[in-house]
């Protein structure tokens, strides 16, 4: 294992022991704040409730961030074994497991793909995942020269944040809680297969994923 390799795997044991570690004391602070909600809300008036409720948020929030950093390190551990696959077979698989029925998938015919399995399972996830937060109804998925396209008709986004999306809650700057770290999980794993990824779209007009799971 070179130095680099080294390093990264050192960050990646890192997240996964620092984000353990911290899910215990949040999920305490979470039961007593509910308790203390049910047991003592008499002895509480509204803005004591309200602070509480608040805490609340801030811990569901915190909670979200922890279980993202964990399926970070959790989607792109271990070796990239790439594999002939169906992209259209594992889209149809990965929004079974959403479980949304509000969401419709509309894949263009088989799609041919060479990627690591388990992972391209979890990049098309993270995609419809995001999509259906950010209020998509819709999202279609096809072969767009080299690569291929997932484009939504969700809220879209902003053009000048096209590159801030995919950095770690990237939206959170933007008072947005939804952003979370699904792109930047997308980004890690097509990079891991040598390719590049990037989004289109404007404010209400849907947003637009290209990506290529290789060179050219």
């Amino acid at each position: 294992m070179g130095d680099a390799d080294q390093i990264h795997a050192e960050i990646e044991s890192l997240i996964h022991a620092v984000s353990h570690d911290l899910g215990e004391p949040l999920r305490s602070l979470e039961g007593f704040s509910v308790a203390l909600l049910e047991d003592c809300a008499e002895h509480l008036d509204e803005d004591g409730q309200l602070y509480v409720a608040r805490i609340r948020a801030a811990t569901r929030r915190l909670g979200a961030r922890i279980d993202a950093l964990l399926r970070l390190s959790r989607t792109t551990r271990g070796a990239c074994t790439p594999t002939p696959l169906d992209l259209a077979e594992v889209a149809q698989a990965a929004w079974a497991d959403l479980g949304d029925t509000d969401l419709t998938l509309d894949v263009a015919g088989p799609l041919p793909a060479t990627g690591d399995a388990r992972q391209i399972a979890a990049l098309l996830r993270e995609l419809l995942d995001n999509a259906r937060r950010f209020g998509a109804r819709q999202v279609w998925l096809a072969a767009d020269g080299a690569g291929y396209c997932v484009r939504d008709d969700g809220e879209g986004f902003d053009p000048s944040f096209a590159e801030r999306i995919f950095d770690a809650f990237g939206r959170y700057h933007g008072g947005d809680d939804r952003q979370g770290m699904g792109l930047t999980i997308a980004r890690r794993i097509v990079h891991q297969h040598g390719g590049a990824i990037r989004a289109t779209g404007a404010l209400g007009q849907g947003c637009s994923v290209w990506f290529t799971l290789g060179p050219g």
